[in-house]
């Protein structure tokens, strides 16, 4: 099976900084895409920006921050003149994984971050 040509469009990942986002912005850039970096450590998104080279560029940001995630995508947007894929993969996790160990910021903030992070993300490019 053929892949469809993916050269020239443009690709925003979230948790780019490492795993599954890593990963992506690696293998879609490959493909010919240029590719946008967001997390929330900006050395480790422009440390792959380097890496990747000129098809990349890094956009810190963190996806619990509704405002700056719109900020993001609307300069996404004039810098490129599109958005063709999204891959929000930005998320975290508590250290203490055992129910009753879990404190209530904990929880909020894994929330926050990989729950509304991603629906702020898919919000924010979504055609208006």
């Amino acid at each position: 099976m053929a892949l469809q040509d993916l050269t020239g469009q443009v690709a925003w990942i979230t948790g780019a900084g490492s795993g599954i986002g890593e990963g992506a912005a690696r293998a879609l850039a490959a493909a010919g895409m240029r590719v946008v970096l967001s997390g929330r450590r900006g050395d480790l998104l422009q440390a792959l920006a380097n890496d990747i080279g000129p098809a990349a560029t890094a956009a810190p940001l963190d996806v619990s921050d509704k405002a700056l995630v719109a900020v993001v995508a609307d300069q996404i947007i004039d810098e490129f003149g599109r958005l063709d894929v999204l891959v929000a993969s930005a998320g975290l996790n508590v250290k203490e994984r055992h129910w009753h160990n879990v404190a209530a910021e904990d929880w909020d903030s894994v929330i926050r971050t990989d729950l509304d992070g991603a629906f702020y993300c898919c919000r924010a490019v979504l055609p208006h």
